[in-house]
């Protein structure tokens, strides 16, 4: 898998000059996908994948952007690779396992056994 282009073209580096003080977008491994597939296989979770568009890292806004998770969240880990998130889950049949949340710029992958339902 090579997103070298990719990351050029998220970033609007073919739109916008970048400042020369915040060019960096930390982003999972290979790795961290092929365990996280591993994982979801061996505890028979849901794999779900998702896109944000007009991602532009560079690009200037008129307020700051970011997340806070609330509470239905529970306790978020960050876990050993960039971008890779964890929190322990629990399902239906008291099975207790551990969710995942990958992001790669501007996509997203969910490993649990209910990815309609928050991480």
């Amino acid at each position: 898998m090579d997103f070298t282009c990719k990351v050029h073209f998220v970033a609007g580096g073919h739109k916008v000059d970048p400042p020369s003080s915040l060019t960096y977008s930390s982003v999972m491994s290979c790795d961290s996908v092929h365990i996280a597939f591993l994982l979801a296989a061996l505890n028979d979770l849901d794999i779900q994948a998702a896109g944000i568009g007009n991602t532009y890292i560079n690009a200037d806004v008129r307020e700051p952007v970011y997340f806070t998770a609330g509470d239905e969240f529970g306790e978020i880990n960050k876990a050993a690779g960039p971008d890779v998130w964890y929190c322990a889950k629990r399902k239906q049949d008291g099975f207790e396992y551990y969710a995942y949340t990958l992001i790669y710029i501007d996509n997203i992958l969910v490993i649990s056994h209910n990815t309609r339902t928050p991480v």
